[in-house]
């Protein structure tokens, strides 16, 4: 058996899915999901749901990039967080899945 870990809201039965940007960002811009239409995000340290959990509950994460104009068109980078207070602490937990390898009999390739 391999221990995983998953986010659930508690209230719903839901859970925070994968996230979908880039590179698999933007986990701060997700909300509970239904299990059947998209699959939780699962983490194979209870210690790394933790830490997703925490910065989850402290809202969406805003990141803007760009040059400042000319003549040297300085790099700058403005990273916010947009509190989210619907998002509660006591609402979440961290859920416990056994993964078990099933053996197939079937041996064609």
């Amino acid at each position: 058996m391999i221990p995983l870990y998953a986010i659930k809201h508690v209230p719903s039965g839901k859970f925070l899915p994968e996230p979908t940007g880039r590179s698999r960002r933007g986990g701060s811009h997700v909300g509970p999901e239904d299990p059947n239409e998209h699959p939780p995000r699962f983490f194979t340290k209870e210690s790394t749901a933790k830490i997703v959990l925490s910065h989850w509950l402290r809202g969406i994460v805003v990141a803007e990039r760009g040059t400042y104009g000319s003549p040297d068109y300085e790099p700058y980078e403005d990273i916010r967080t947009i509190p989210v207070p619907t998002r509660k602490r006591e609402e979440m937990q961290i859920v416990k899945f056994n993964l078990i390898e099933e053996v197939s009999n079937d041996h064609s390739p």
